[in-house]
């Protein structure tokens, strides 16, 4: 691992594919300094025009999740994405609806997947936004789970992104709208499949600032389990963003 950085800093720089991305050389817990930068942060100051922030993770020598984070153009993590560098999207406060789906595969799938729809498509409908099957792309995968509450189970795991000229406008606007979707999942009996084990099919902790999401065709570094598209054909890279060229899309309101 390189570094370019000064030894009175936290923050190291790395390459990737001619870019540079950055991490933490030490935690912000056991940084003995007041001045500790955040590599998230750094990735955004040093963001070019509308690059992608990226997060990159892998193993360290020491068999830790090393993580750090930069950007790059559309076209240039167009050419790299089909393999698996564990790249993650780190999402801005503007983004499109998404949903991180987990449970386990115990033949009831179809179930649990008509129902996530039939959740997120009235939830949405509520506030006047409207969804067709095509806008709701989907990847993800099955296999065995690696930590918590799924080690050992055989997980299905996948995500939704709708790409449909929507977006949330902050943080705040998407939590709302998924305590929401949490308060349906409760209140309705219909959904009572997508509980599990005192939480929830749908994970409701991914709405948070600088959050990041697996792209396509990507993995976490400790997982085989590689997320691909599901029933689409001719997959675009550009739905599966959550941040990125959604400047024209069209607020939505959860007032």
């Amino acid at each position: 691992m390189t570094s370019s950085s000064s030894s009175n800093t936290n923050i190291g720089i790395e390459n990737f594919n001619g870019t540079d991305f950055f991490y933490t050389k030490v935690s912000k817990k056991n940084y003995n300094n007041d001045n500790y930068i955040s590599p998230q942060d750094t990735s955004i100051e040093r963001q070019e025009g509308d690059n992608i922030l990226i997060m990159k993770q892998k193993l360290s020598n020491r068999n830790y999740t090393h993580q750090s984070y930069g950007s790059m153009s559309y076209n240039k993590l167009q050419d790299i994405y089909l393999t698996n560098y564990h790249l993650f999207e780190l999402l801005r406060d503007e983004r499109k609806p998404y949903f991180d789906i987990e449970f386990v595969n115990d033949g009831n799938t179809d179930d649990i997947h008509t129902n996530i729809i039939k959740l997120i498509r009235n939830s949405l409908k509520s506030i006047n936004v409207y969804v067709k099957d095509n806008e709701f792309k989907f990847y993800g995968s099955i296999g065995l789970g690696e930590k918590g509450l799924f080690k050992g189970l055989n997980k299905a795991s996948y995500h939704i992104v709708i790409d449909n000229g929507y977006k949330f406008c902050s943080v705040k606007d998407v939590n709302k709208f998924s305590k929401y979707l949490k308060e349906q999942i409760i209140i309705n009996k219909e959904y009572e499949n997508l509980k599990f084990n005192n939480t929830f099919v749908i994970d409701m902790g991914v709405y948070t600032k600088n959050r990041v999401f697996k792209l396509p065709y990507q993995s976490k570094c400790y997982s085989k389990r590689i997320q691909y598209p599901i029933g689409d054909e001719n997959p675009e890279l550009k739905h599966y963003l959550i941040s990125y060229g959604i400047n024209d899309y069209k607020k939505i309101d959860v007032s």
